[in-house]
């Protein structure tokens, strides 16, 4: 095994970057190779902890920005608001005095009207005898039924998510790179869709602030959502919308979203891949497909790129399920 170039070729297949007959050939090879073999494995091995590393670093980050936003000093209130309360706290006391004096103002004969004296209304019926047979009970107020509260997301749904996250942090490049090249410029059909992407790219920059990042998050989406179905890049606006739906915690639509990218981009291998993420983030609704798409990327009669990160995820989740039950 020479060191110097199978380095970067595990490492390319273990992103999903070899063609597949390359991928193919340097399968065979590390089958009849053990020392290649536990190269890679040990390779898989690191690349795992640095992975847990960034999702750890990522929620540090998160808890430190809060606590930042926590400690920001309040704005001072502006004057017109000042004035406003001034205002409201001088007309208090005239407005007490004004309630008492007509709570205590006699009421005149014509207008006392005693409740004794007002007969109870039984509820209409319906005019019509054909619609309101005799003996017929009367009509009842409808009732309204109480909304019902969304459930408390569980802790099994909780770790899903952050599985699928830590595995999404490359899609934004990974989306970004199909995209820088292939608008034309000047082309005004496009405006919402380059836009929606300038603003995809700005919210996916680590470096800015939460709320900055919220806010391109929302111009992105707001954007993207303009694309009609008939533009060419209708597609792209939904593969960038599924990330963006995943950051709100919309888990349903961002993984209905992927479904319309993925089901038009079937040629892509890597799209298997980021679908299983998106349905992993919806796991409870979405359960069934993430299992079915699995068993097909770990067919051994079909192989696919992904079989080997497919199979560490199936493991992760499988060891999720055995905590939670």
């Amino acid at each position: 095994m020479k060191h110097d170039t199978t380095f970067d070729k595990i490492d390319a297949w273990l992103s999903g970057e070899l063609a597949e007959a390359e991928a193919r050939a340097f399968e065979a090879e590390m089958a009849a190779d053990t020392d290649l073999a536990t190269a890679v494995r040990q390779r898989r091995i690191a690349r795992l902890a640095i992975d847990r590393l960034v999702e750890q670093d990522f929620e540090r980050n998160i808890a430190k920005w809060r606590t930042e936003m926590h400690d920001l000093p309040e704005p001072p209130l502006p004057w017109w608001r000042r004035r406003f309360i001034w205002a409201v706290l001088l007309l208090l006391p005239l407005a007490g005095a004004f309630w008492f004096y007509m709570r205590d103002k006699p009421t005149s004969e014509s207008n006392r009207v005693e409740q004794e004296d007002i007969p109870p209304v039984a509820p209409r019926k319906n005019d019509d005898p054909a619609l309101n047979p005799p003996n017929s009970p009367p009509l009842q107020p409808a009732v309204r039924e109480p909304i019902a509260q969304a459930s408390p997301m569980s802790e099994q749904q909780k770790l899903a998510i952050g599985l699928a996250g830590a595995r999404l942090q490359g899609y934004p490049g990974a989306v970004l790179t199909q995209y820088d090249h292939t608008l034309g410029a000047g082309d005004r059909q496009r405006d919402a869709f380059v836009a929606g992407r300038e603003a995809f790219q700005k919210a996916a920059d680590a470096g800015l602030q939460q709320a900055a990042q919220t806010r391109y998050r929302q111009e992105a989406r707001r954007n993207l959502l303009r694309v009609p179905s008939t533009d060419n890049h209708y597609t792209a606006a939904q593969e960038m919308l599924a990330w963006l739906f995943f950051q709100e915690g919309n888990y349903a639509e961002a993984a209905r979203r992927y479904d319309l990218y993925a089901d038009q981009d079937k040629a892509s291998i890597v799209t298997d891949w980021w679908r299983l993420q998106f349905y992993l983030a919806d796991y409870p609704n979405r359960k069934a497909d993430f299992q079915a798409l699995l068993e097909e990327v770990l067919d051994p009669a079909k192989p696919h790129q992904y079989a080997s990160r497919a199979a560490e995820l199936k493991a992760a989740v499988e060891a999720i399920e055995a905590e939670n039950n």
